[in-house]
């Protein structure tokens, strides 16, 4: 018929490594679920007092235009730091970035491990996987057990992906406002990812606990 045009689809064998693409990237990104339906997401997040900063912020950072690398969600626990997280991780991989989803003091604890007569794990096989990833995400940064290796650590994958030595960019939760994470860490770290003249996006969260119904000021 005139004036009808066909819409291209791609071939079978395109999509089925675009497929198997998708299915690769999220085997390697160690997220807390294994599909949008299941997890956290943009479309499920509540948006309540205290909360529309940070779902813009989260929001914006998953532009492939945005040009901030460091994204840095401030507040109290069960407001929703985690959930917001994840939700740009799901973005991310929808478009066919990599990512790697690491709760921070668990991670820390493995690569203090890596030196331990008993290890399982060398420092490469627990470091290595965040290195070239798109997004790294790191949860409860500050929560971990305080000293100055887990400090090292830390600073060190912020630093790389703040002066963009390596490529991509790095969002991190936490409870603590700048100036207790600078007591619980180094300024120096702190100085990175809250660093909203330059690199940071930062948003604060508050509003009541979806966990305990607790409403924080």
């Amino acid at each position: 018929m005139r004036g009808t045009q066909r819409v291209a689809e791609p071939c079978p064998s395109c999509r089925d490594v675009l497929q198997e693409r998708k299915e690769r990237l999220l085997k390697a990104s160690n997220m807390p679920s294994r599909s949008p339906e299941t997890g956290n997401t943009f479309d499920t997040f509540k948006i309540s007092d205290g909360k529309q900063s940070a779902y813009d912020a989260a929001y914006d950072f998953t532009d492939i235009h945005n040009e901030y690398t460091v994204l840095t969600l401030v507040g109290p626990p069960g407001v929703g730091k985690s959930h917001l997280l994840e939700a740009v991780a799901w973005k991310f991989l929808e478009r066919g970035a990599s990512v790697r989803y690491e709760y921070a003091p668990a991670w820390l604890d493995r690569l203090r491990s890596t030196y331990g007569d008993d290890r399982t794990e060398t420092y490469e096989q627990v470091f290595n996987p965040q290195k070239h990833v798109d997004l790294l995400i790191l949860d409860d940064v500050g929560t971990e057990r305080q000293t100055p290796y887990a400090t090292e650590q830390l600073t060190k994958v912020i630093e790389a992906r703040y002066n963009r030595t390596t490529e991509g960019v790095v969002a991190i939760s936490t409870n603590h406002d700048q100036n207790q994470l600078a007591k619980h860490t180094h300024p120096r770290l702190v100085d990175r990812l809250f660093a909203y003249k330059t690199h940071a996006r930062v948003a604060f969260l508050g509003g009541q606990s979806y966990r305990t119904g607790t409403q924080w000021k």
